[in-house]
C-alpha cells in the first residue's frame, strides 16, 4: 500500500486561511440588516413595493402565470408558481438587504431594500 502523505506547513496554512475566510463571510452575511421593503419587478418595471412589516399574501401576474408571494415575520417568499422547475418556490424566504428571489420563466424578480424605495436614480439610453 502507498504511504499516506502527511500535511505540511503550506497545506495547514491554506486550510486555516480557507476556514478563516469562510467564517468571515458567514459573519458578514449574518450581520447584514433586515430590509424594510421588497421591490417586485417584471422585467425592468417596478410592479409593486411591499412593506415587510405587514403580513399579507399578494398575487402578481408574471409573464406566463400568476406568482403568489407571502409576507410573514418581516420576510417574503414565493409560495406558488406554475413555472417548470419552481426554483423561486424552493428559494425560501428572504429578509436581509440585498437578498433576492428570481423567477426566470415569469420574468419576475423580488429583492429586499433597506428603508424606503426611491425609484430609479438614472436611466441609460
Amino acid at each position: 500500500m502507498d504511504k499516506i502523505r502527511r500535511m505540511k506547513k503550506p497545506d495547514w496554512a491554506l486550510m486555516i486561511g480557507l476556514i478563516l475566510l469562510s467564517l468571515t463571510l458567514m459573519g458578514w452575511n449574518l450581520t447584514r440588516p433586515q430590509g424594510g421593503q421588497a421591490v417586485v419587478l417584471l422585467g425592468s418595471s417596478v410592479l409593486r413595493i411591499i412593506d415587510l412589516s405587514i403580513d399579507s399574501v399578494y398575487i402578481i401576474q408574471g409573464k406566463i402565470s400568476p406568482v403568489t408571494l407571502a409576507v410573514k415575520c418581516n420576510s417574503i417568499s414565493v409560495i406558488e408558481s406554475d413555472c417548470p422547475l419552481k426554483l423561486c418556490v424552493h428559494r425560501g424566504a428572504v429578509k436581509r438587504t440585498g437578498e433576492s428571489i428570481i423567477c426566470l420563466p415569469n420574468n419576475l424578480a423580488v429583492y429586499i431594500k433597506k428603508g424606503k424605495y426611491r425609484g430609479v436614480d438614472a436611466a441609460a439610453g
